[in-house]
């Protein structure tokens, strides 16, 4: 399968648990979330203002978890329209993981730093 994501180039993808839905990111700002079996766009997310590098979901898929080379990492709540929660960083963002349980976050920065934080605060 193949998706046309956008005119810019892709820099993370990742499943969902039940392997329904992927989300995408990269050099246009916005994370796609995407329907594997109709093959279509089912919701953009709009906030981080350069490159997404990294996106993740959640374990128990409501959550996606991203961060960007504008410094930021966010905490999207899909159930929810309100702007997501996000922490900053003191260099461009590279990576980010969730733990199993959702409660803490971690990022990886070019400043060579690694920021875990509780995702519940």
């Amino acid at each position: 399968h193949e998706f046309k994501v956008s005119n810019k180039p892709t820099a993370s993808v990742a499943f969902s648990n039940d392997g329904r839905t992927l989300v995408s990111s990269g050099s246009d700002t916005v994370i796609r979330i995407w329907d594997l079996q109709d093959k279509k766009e089912i919701r953009s997310l709009r906030g981080h203002t350069d490159w997404v590098s990294s996106v993740v979901f959640s374990t128990s898929g409501g959550n996606i978890l991203s961060c960007s080379v504008d410094k930021t990492v966010k905490l999207w709540e899909l159930a929810s329209d309100e702007a997501p929660k996000g922490v900053g960083h003191s260099g461009p963002l590279s990576a980010t993981a969730l733990s199993p349980d959702g409660k803490l976050a971690a990022s990886g920065s070019e400043d060579r730093t690694i920021r875990i934080w509780n995702t519940e605060n």
